[in-house]
């Protein structure tokens, strides 16, 4: 049976996945050419963004294991399919598998916020003690930001054994998982406007013209690419009263984990080319 779910299909969502994937591979290998040229070694940023990378890749790998599963649960969902044994024996598969993507995505997102953060570290070198304490703070922050994405998570269904047994349906847990959801997007996006922020104060101090540091604040502000992506991915996958659409969550996930790689890899060798 051909699956069409407005205008997504299987091979249509795999391959917006893979393309992504793709896309943040090649940028890598551009970085770490960039970064090796340059600086003739790579850093403990660079280890970040391969982290990142490997577990872009994971989820992708994830994602394609259960493709299948996805579009038949948002069809059964909508009335549209029956939902047959061999349907139902699968629902604990995906919902284990699904729990660890959706692990995997923040910390392939925080990983990257920890690269920048491992790059900036190098940027305060030497600097006033008030920077270093900044970036402290921010390093903190983003660290109980991302242990809040797991508290969050698994307390969107208690007790947790039933979020693998599809068990987890009443308004509450519904209520819980989107507000898991939602708490996610916004530490996501405090965390990147406090590290975008980091380094402006520096271009000040900067001895170069106008439109130099013009291009550095705007190579700094990449970031708020991503931040668009996390808004859009909630408002297209948040539901008030069902569990969110996996078909949506899947693609705007993937494509979110994307752009946030591709990030990391324009800014930070390109800012050191005009340092």
């Amino acid at each position: 049976m051909d699956i069409n779910i407005s205008g997504i299909t299987p091979p249509l969502l795999l391959g917006v996945m893979w393309a992504g994937v793709s896309l943040a591979t090649v940028f890598t290998i551009i970085r770490t050419t960039i970064r090796l040229h340059i600086s003739r070694r790579l850093f403990v940023d660079d280890a970040f963004v391969y982290l990142a990378l490997a577990i872009l890749i994971a989820m992708a790998v994830l994602y394609t294991l259960i493709n299948d599963i996805i579009f038949q649960i948002v069809l059964v969902g909508e009335g549209l399919l029956p939902p047959s044994p061999e349907f139902m024996s699968q629902v604990p598969f995906f919902l284990k598998v699904q729990f660890a993507i959706i692990v995997l995505f923040w910390t392939t997102l925080w990983a990257v916020k920890w690269s920048f953060l491992m790059y900036y570290k190098k940027l305060f070198i030497g600097l006033p003690g008030h920077m270093q304490k900044c970036w402290w703070a921010v390093v903190i922050f983003s660290v109980l930001a991302y242990l809040g994405c797991w508290v969050t998570q698994l307390l969107s269904c208690t007790p947790i054994p039933t979020y693998f047994d599809n068990q987890c349906q009443t308004p509450k847990d519904i209520y819980n998982s989107n507000l898991s959801l939602y708490y996610a997007m916004g530490v996501d996006v405090v965390c990147d406007i406090l590290i975008m922020a980091l380094p402006l104060r520096l271009l000040w101090g900067l001895k170069v013209n106008s439109k130099q540091k013009v291009a550095l604040a705007a190579i700094f502000s990449l970031g708020f690419i991503v931040i668009a992506f996390a808004v859009v991915r909630v408002v297209e996958t948040s539901a008030t009263f069902k569990h969110v659409n996996p078909m949506w969550l899947a693609l705007w996930s993937m494509i979110e984990a994307s752009v946030s790689k591709y990030i990391p890899n324009r800014a930070q060798p390109h800012a050191k080319l005009r340092w």
